[in-house]
């Protein structure tokens, strides 16, 4: 289980700002991910996340599901069948967060992230 957080304090939030969370050292296959709202994302207008890789950037969490009226406090989200679990992740893909639509004014997210060698 791979565990990394987005906090808006330290990633920023502006419209396509694009963070890169964690970086696959080899090649992994992807079972499973969720995601934990620790704090609330919010936007001064309405503001998206996505959750994927470089190469598939809505991979896991796509702009429906992380509009910021879906990541209060205590959400927890999971890909849809839409994703493709399991997905191979690639070695030396990243998993990134963009921000879109609007800019993101705050918000802490744990992103956990399950996989098996293949």
């Amino acid at each position: 289980m791979i565990r990394v957080r987005y906090d808006f304090t330290a990633d920023g939030g502006a419209t396509t700002n694009v963070v890169q969370l964690a970086k696959a050292l080899e090649d992994l296959v992807v079972t499973h991910v969720h995601v934990v709202v620790k704090t609330a994302v919010t936007s001064g207008g309405s503001g998206t996340v996505s959750i994927g890789t470089t190469t598939d950037t809505v991979k896991f969490v796509g702009l429906t599901d992380g509009a910021v009226a879906n990541l209060v406090t205590g959400a927890v989200l999971g890909p849809t069948t839409s994703e493709n679990i399991p997905y191979w992740w690639k070695s030396g893909d990243y998993l990134i967060v963009t921000v879109g639509t609007a800019a993101l004014l705050t918000g802490v997210f744990d992103v956990f992230i399950e996989v098996m060698k293949p």
